[in-house]
């Protein structure tokens, strides 16, 4: 999960361009108009205002990968790219939304920003894919809240070309795809273990991919309604001993069940982490960790730059984790308050500086079942309030033995680790198990582990989830008629959700034995869909079983198209008439694209389950074939010339 560096040598900035201020929260793509204090970084993000709709269109490469995971399809991956993009188009405090744009031939090129989606031989060996804004930017632009931002001309996904290690309906799948969309809108790696996160600490998952951090992030680059009013403010300074200031330290508040939010310093120390949810944390701060296999910096982190658009601004130096008001250990830190729409300021650290890190990117496991192990893992608030947590990380064993001076804990009274029952897992595996006790009034939620040294302690947040009942799963699926499905399983409830692959079928009922009774969406004859169910704990059906269930359609007849007229109108709009046959197409469910930012979808009528009118406006100057480039994803189907279909002129 990694970006793609941007060009910066084209943006020079004169230093009366700096705003007062102490920064952004999170982490964005950022360079600096001056070389001393104060900074304000100034971002790069989308220019709303050049969207047509205020929606920003992706594009996926027809092509597609060349291999994939056994029983997977470039339609499910098309479904599952669909559905991660939604889950950013959740986010009420967020006014970017995001909007397919059909599947394309080659890469648009268009002056309308816009994300290309393809797939590549290249990705560096120990990341999944590599996404990010792209160069050039546009000119310096003032957002209407008056700050500077540099507008995002297009960004880019790259996903495999060999998918056979990451299936469409995997949670891994599903989580790096949010992470990506993250990216491309203009959000960077975060140490709070939400969906931006690298996938070696996140604690995301597919039925609850973001985490606060997430929506803070991208509520406060593209804000919409006020989302500050409900949410507070924590800043401050992070400084060395003897006064020097610490660049992109990482400063995290955290409260027992309730996810972490942080922030960054700028190159004077200070911080502001924004969009803070009320309660009270405890605050610290901690360095950056060093890079793995395929980042080119500190925790994959592209880092700022200086006035001249070039110069990167690196990391400080490692120091010892720092909790409020200036201890190492979590226990004797003092808490600060959080309210709605006010800031706590002067939240200051004065670390000791390190030579390196002795504990970093720790990873959990557990089991639900005895053959599925789940990342943060989520754990049943019982009576019997034991469980045990694999971790695995860089620092936690030495010569496959606990690291001297280790210990470990939980923040707050939630759960606790067992005395003594730390152990290594035998060789050649490089974790290590602790039992955990969970107290029975336990509340639900995001737990985080401390792992202390006898010089230092590190941080995981969302280490596990506690949960008030185990995970869904799915027994059976029992077809009647017109896609009308019974799936049998258990710990359904009203509020379970059901995917075919990445489509949601509708639930009708939850009948009284606990049957779900579920309308699957449109899909090909004989199409195979993996179906996971999810709750609103976050927990997935894939937790139980491993592996999803399989719904096979029945057998029909392929999808064929008649379109009018030939080519879009350049330069306005066109009413594009399309009649099908052995088409089911439906409000909400039925899309359409052209596969270029050139022709813009206003609107589609469902005329029936067989024809659709669709507006279309298409860029002066331009000879778009309507048969050649018009393509409809109709749930799990893809209708598209470029994939084999039939899609002719009507009257030819």
């Amino acid at each position: 999960m990694k970006y793609l560096p941007t060009g910066r040598a084209s943006r020079i900035l004169s230093a009366a361009l700096a705003l007062a201020g102490t920064g952004w929260g999170h982490y964005f793509y950022e360079q600096y108009g001056t070389t001393a204090a104060p900074y304000t970084p100034i971002v790069e993000k989308f220019d709303l205002t050049a969207l047509p709709g205020s929606k920003l269109r992706y594009y996926i490469a027809a092509s597609g990968p060349e291999k994939f995971a056994p029983g997977d399809s470039f339609a499910a991956l098309v479904s599952e790219i669909r559905a991660a993009a939604d889950v950013w188009n959740q986010v009420g405090s967020s006014s970017l939304k995001l909007e397919y744009g059909g599947l394309m031939l080659t890469p648009p090129v268009s002056s309308t920003p816009y994300i290309v989606i393809e797939f590549s031989s290249s990705i560096p060996q120990g990341l999944y894919a590599l996404s990010g804004p792209q160069a050039p930017l546009g000119a310096l632009a003032t957002a209407a809240d008056g700050s500077n931002f540099y507008p995002i001309q297009h960004s880019r996904m790259l996903l495999p070309t060999d998918m056979t290690s990451l299936a469409s309906y995997s949670e891994l799948t599903f989580t790096t795809l949010v992470h990506e969309f993250g990216h491309t809108m203009g959000l960077q790696h975060t140490l709070s273990s939400s969906v931006m996160s690298t996938y070696v600490t996140t604690g995301a998952t597919r039925a609850n991919p973001l985490g606060a951090d997430d929506v803070a992030g991208i509520s406060e680059l593209y804000p919409a309604g006020d989302f500050s009013a409900g949410t507070g403010v924590v800043s401050g300074r992070v400084l060395f001993l003897g006064g020097s200031p610490v660049n992109l330290a990482s400063v995290t508040v955290i409260a027992p069940g309730m996810d972490a939010v942080s922030a960054l310093t700028n190159p004077d120390g200070s911080y502001a982490i924004r969009g803070i949810p009320p309660g009270q944390y405890q605050v610290y701060a901690t360095p950056l960790p060093p890079a793995f296999e395929g980042e080119s910096g500190n925790d994959g982190i592209t880092y700022p730059v200086g006035p001249d658009g070039a110069t990167p601004l690196p990391p400080s130096a490692y120091f010892m984790t720092s909790f409020y008001p200036g201890t190492p250990y979590a226990s004797q830190s003092a808490p600060v308050s959080v309210a709605a729409g006010s800031a706590a300021t002067g939240i200051d650290f004065t670390v000791s500086p390190m030579d390196a890190e002795d504990v970093y990117g720790v990873r959990t496991y557990g089991y639900v079942t005895k053959s599925v192990a789940v990342p943060a893992p989520p754990f049943v608030i019982s009576g019997t309030g034991e469980d045990t947590i694999e971790a695995t990380g860089v620092g936690l064993l030495a010569n496959q033995q606990i690291s001297p001076g280790l210990s470990m804990g939980v923040l707050g009274n939630e759960a606790s680790v067992i005395a003594g029952s730390a152990r290594p897992y035998a060789a050649p595996y490089d974790f290590l198990a602790v039992d955990l006790s969970i107290s029975g009034q336990a509340t639900a939620g995001p737990q985080h582990m401390l792992f202390e040294t006898p010089l230092n302690t590190y941080v995981l947040p969302v280490a596990f989830h506690l949960v008030s009942s185990p995970p869904p799963s799915i027994a059976s699926i029992v077809s009647y008629t017109n896609r009308v499905l019974a799936i049998r399983g258990a710990n359904f409830s009203a509020a379970t959700r059901v995917y075919f692959d990445g489509v949601p079928g509708v639930v009708r009922a939850l009948t009284a034995n606990g049957v779900l009774i579920v309308v699957a969406p449109p899909a090909p004859g004989a199409y195979a869909a993996n179906v996971v169910a999810l709750n609103p704990d976050g927990q997935s059906s894939l937790f139980a079983q491993g592996s999803p269930a399989v719904y096979v359609y029945d057998n029909a007849a392929p999808p064929v198209l008649a379109v009018s007229p030939a080519t879009l109108a350049p330069g306005g709009d066109t009413k594009v008439d399309v009649a099908g046959q052995n088409t089911d197409f439906a409000d909400g469910v039925t899309r359409v694209g052209f596969g270029t930012s050139d022709a813009v979808v206003k609107s589609i009528v469902v005329a029936g389950p067989n024809h659709l009118i669709v507006t279309v406006t298409a860029a002066a100057n331009t000879s778009i074939d309507t048969a050649q480039a018009i393509n409809i994803t109709n749930g799990l189907e893809l209708i598209a010339p470029a994939l084999g279909a039939s899609v002719t002129l009507q009257g030819n």
